[in-house]
């Protein structure tokens, strides 16, 4: 068995599972989540606090910035909501049917067949994701990783998968070192379509962003909202400032992978959590000019990043953070702690829920019971639907997939690309 290998509460093939998965979510359509947009937010933004960036084709998102009309993410993102950056752009070679970002474009590949992705700077890791034409002919998956903090080339040796649709998976897996190159083995004959690897989201959008001063309404707020890269709409000290600085609070578990500042040629950071502080100074690497970029790995709680230039002026067109929550938290502001009852502690990276439940159980917390449903005993999260029917003479103290099934509608909901 690799360290992948696709083995779930019970011993049962890829192909069956996949069949479960599809079911539940479109269980979860028929239960009718079917989210308004949302109209008190400011033009590009959505959630209950306005903090989700839209980052769909069109700016069409739901009140939860998940897409709508039929609509994928934004060139370069991808994941929940559209919210993660797809790095694979900025690999060192990203041409060919796997990695040229065309899901549409598909390469044979025989059992143990490989796909490396090398980066020239070190990357932190959280997920990929998988396009193939028929995930059912897959048995498993392998993800290797070499380079930067590797020494020897390793798998991963913790993980935990998703499936996204017939076609699609994420494969997580939490390192505690930089990489450079990461390779993902297949076994089974496939056709494999792509592979994004995450970067992990801005995690300073819309956040709590203060200055020492600011020259009338180029205000700190200025460089926390999202417009990258821009030149005009920025953040400027106080000509009357002798000592400008600027700070950005988060919240909750984090992991920092990199921090970008755009418009700020000559910036000095801190970053601070509680009573630890790690200043960078000379380590950032100006890709184009008026940017500066540090990759690094960060496991932090509720940090502030603070910012200061060398010269008499601060001028700071956006900062960008992109990381993720640590291990067994989730949500936007990583403050939501995955219960232990959750399958392999996967939980929703927008609600407050597991991503799905074991056997026989059901609801937001995975407490509710759903004792009669046949087969594995897997029931949808919301009703408690028996996915694979109910037990000989059942019927009537269940309710069946069918049942819910036959007022499912195509457009109910989206899966983001």
């Amino acid at each position: 068995m690799t360290c992948c290998g696709f083995e779930t509460w019970a011993e049962v093939s890829l192909g069956l599972i996949l069949t479960i998965v599809l079911k539940a979510q479109l269980a979860t359509a028929v239960d009718g989540f079917n989210p308004t947009i949302s109209t008190h937010c400011p033009e590009g933004w959505t959630g209950p606090k306005c903090d989700y960036k839209c980052l769909c084709s069109m700016e069409k998102c739901n009140e939860y910035s998940e897409c709508q009309d039929s609509v994928s993410c934004l060139e370069n993102y991808f994941g929940p909501a559209c919210q993660y950056v797809n790095i694979v752009p900025n690999s060192i070679e990203h041409t060919g049917p796997i990695l040229d970002q065309l899901e549409t474009t598909c390469t044979s590949m025989s059992n143990g067949s490989s796909q490396s992705v090398q980066f020239e700077r070190p990357q932190a890791f959280t997920f990929l994701r998988l396009f193939l034409e028929d995930l059912s002919k897959m048995t498993s998956v392998d993800v290797q990783f070499s380079g930067g903090d590797f020494k020897t080339k390793r798998s991963c040796e913790t993980f935990s998968y998703m499936y996204i649709s017939s076609t699609t998976m994420d494969v997580h897996c939490y390192t505690s070192e930089l990489y450079t190159e990461v390779e993902v083995i297949w076994y089974g004959d496939v056709d494999v379509c792509g592979i994004y690897i995450s970067g992990g989201r801005n995690l300073v959008a819309r956040s709590s962003a203060n200055s020492s001063s600011s020259d009338a309404d180029q205000t700190a707020d200025k460089a926390v909202d999202s417009h990258t890269p821009s030149n005009t709409i920025c953040f400027h000290s106080s000509a009357n400032d002798t000592d400008p600085r600027f700070s950005v609070s988060l919240t909750g578990m984090v992991r920092i992978h990199k921090v970008i500042l755009y418009g700020c040629d000559d910036c000095e950071m801190n970053v601070s959590s509680g009573p630890n502080h790690l200043s960078l100074k000379e380590n950032s690497t100006s890709l184009q000019a008026h940017q500066q970029e540090w990759n690094l790995l960060l496991h932090l709680v509720s940090p502030t990043i603070s910012i200061k230039s060398k010269s008499v002026d601060l001028t700071l067109c956006e900062i960008v953070v992109l990381g993720d929550c640590q291990k067994g938290f989730h949500g936007l502001d990583c403050s939501w702690q995955c219960k232990d009852y959750c399958p392999q502690r996967r939980c929703d990276l927008l609600h407050d829920t597991c991503a799905s439940c074991g056997p026989y159980r059901y609801g937001t917390d995975c407490k509710e019971a759903c004792p009669y449903c046949s087969g594995l005993g897997l029931c949808e999260n919301l009703k408690g639907a028996c996915l694979e029917g109910c037990k000989p003479n059942q019927s009537t103290k269940c309710i069946s997939y069918e049942s819910m099934a036959d007022n499912a509608t195509a457009d109910d909901r989206s899966i983001s690309k």
